[in-house]
């Protein structure tokens, strides 16, 4: 609700946990954006409570995997959940844990999107008001000259402060106060994951009104880390164009979205724990083009982030293939095919088959009858050919692809159809 109250999100609420068994004790904090961070106890597996949780974002959208991440596996029950926010927007949760069966224990996890570190240290023995000498501390953040931001296989501090392999930045100045500690978060330019671990080094500078008077401490080093995997994609399907399986899905991507991991099996994967993967792409569509014929086959995709988190697999889709031989097969008329998945974001497929050997062009237009793209330009034997078409640069909108075919002797195949782009 806005300060007129006035609601911002989806009528009637947005949806949290849709999981059946029974969802409540709820505790919320902000994630310092806008949004929210939610911990409930959950009862979806039969006979006991675990702690999930769940962030949305100030658009009112679910930003972590659908229904909530756990926070812990182990057996018993575990209620009563409490939530702060940690101020880099995530949250710390703490909840009341029956795992042993015997006794009631306190436990609390941390859950974050990365990218925040949070420096502590305690105060100088000269900041002591009414009579202090330090007038401000003085952050710095250093990284080693090894690797691309910082980043280096070498953990650990080092063994003095002039370390020359360790190059400082000022990343801020905090007044002194006399309180007993100071406490201040750094923003880092990478998190850890897969492709290794980026390591900050930091050291704090009491500083007085006299520019030669100060104290530094220790060097300490540490690294930020991602741990929330993306939302899972969803409303996938597969259909047959010619002989490929074209695959389409939705996803709301993450700022660190790295590829989507595309899974195929000749059996279903329910209750499948390690599927091994097939490809991966970095479009919300995918064609198979090596599908084997005949056989009837299951797509699942997830997605990965940058920092190797994985989401939960999407829905899954399954296809029964009639097996055309295109390399053999030889069309006995020209035809243009229409594009699937339409409508579509922000990529397609374009089917179209030749008789003859001819002279061809495929071409996009806008309603106002401009060309948008040129996706076929060349002259093409008797067959079969498909094309993907990616509107990620244009606007969401009706368009229209023409395909005209001239044969050696002349005669001209011409066929126009019309498409959604929506984003």
């Amino acid at each position: 609700m806005n300060a007129s109250g006035i609601a911002q999100w989806t009528q009637d609420g947005v949806l949290i946990c849709s999981n059946s068994g029974g969802q409540n004790i709820h505790a919320i904090t902000t994630d310092g954006n806008g949004g929210a961070i939610l911990a409930w106890t959950d009862s979806r597996v039969a006979n006991t409570t675990t702690i999930y949780s769940q962030r949305v974002n100030s658009a009112g959208l679910v930003q972590w995997t659908a229904n909530g991440i756990t926070l812990s596996s182990v057996t018993g029950s575990q209620d009563f959940p409490a939530i702060v926010s940690d101020g880099n927007g995530g949250g710390i949760i703490a909840w009341a844990d029956f795992r042993d069966n015997t006794n009631t224990y306190v436990y609390v996890q941390r859950v974050d999107q990365g990218g925040k570190l949070r420096i502590l240290w305690d105060a100088s023995g000269w900041d002591q008001l009414p009579s202090s000498i330090v007038q401000d501390y003085i952050v710095m953040m250093g990284v080693r000259s090894t690797g691309l931001q910082g980043k280096t296989s070498a953990a650990g501090t080092p063994s003095t402060q002039a370390d020359p392999g360790i190059y400082w930045q000022q990343v801020t100045a905090l007044k002194a106060s006399g309180e007993i500690g100071y406490n201040f978060s750094v923003t880092t330019a990478a998190d850890s994951g897969i492709h290794g671990i980026p390591w900050y080094y930091f050291k704090v500078v009491a500083q007085t009104n006299d520019p030669t008077v100060y104290w530094t401490t220790n060097v300490d080093s540490s690294y930020s880390v991602d741990n929330i995997p993306p939302a899972p994609p969803h409303s996938l399907t597969a259909a047959q164009v010619s002989g490929s399986v074209v695959l389409a899905w939705q996803h709301d991507r993450p700022s660190d979205f790295m590829w989507y991991v595309i899974y195929r099996s000749d059996n279903s994967f329910a209750g499948a724990k390690n599927p091994v993967p097939y490809d991966t792409t970095a479009d919300s569509a995918y064609v198979d083009k090596n599908p084997p014929a005949g056989a009837k086959e299951f797509y699942l995709v997830r997605a990965e982030d940058i920092h190797g988190n994985f989401s939960d697999p999407s829905n899954e889709a399954a296809i029964v293939l009639t097996g055309v031989d295109e390399k053999s097969a030889v069309p006995k008329a020209f035809a243009l095919d229409q594009n699937y998945p339409n409508p579509f974001n922000p990529t397609t497929e374009i089917g179209y088959q030749l008789s003859a050997v001819s002279n061809v062009s495929l071409k996009v237009y806008d309603v106002l009858g401009r060309e948008v793209a040129s996706l076929v330009d060349d002259r093409q034997n008797a067959g079969v050919y498909r094309v993907v078409f990616n509107g990620a640069g244009l606007p969401s909108g009706v368009y229209f692809y023409r395909l005209v075919a001239v044969k050696d002797n002349g005669q001209k195949y011409t066929s126009i159809k019309k498409f959604i782009l929506m984003k």
